[in-house]
């Protein structure tokens, strides 16, 4: 059976991915939000960002800490 990824787990996604193309402490919710499709509105809908730094080491992303000893550093939008 197909099953179709929530909002909130492509925007985890999208983090994860980034991380491996860039430092987490240079990941912007612009960054987060372009890579997925997603609007900023939808990054905001689902987390406060300064909650959203921890999410990926507990949230759905299921084996993601033991893989990374980092967090998600999500910085505001910016020059990023």
């Amino acid at each position: 059976m197909i099953t179709r990824k929530s909002t909130k787990e492509l925007l985890v996604e999208s983090v994860l991915e980034l991380m491996e193309a860039k430092p987490v402490n240079r990941i912007t919710i612009r960054n987060i939000t372009e890579n997925c499709g997603m609007s900023r509105h939808a990054f905001y809908y689902y987390f406060d960002p300064a909650e959203f730094r921890a999410y990926p080491l507990e949230g759905p992303a299921g084996g993601y800490a033991g893989q990374h000893e980092t967090e998600a550093a999500v910085l505001p939008d910016g020059d990023g």
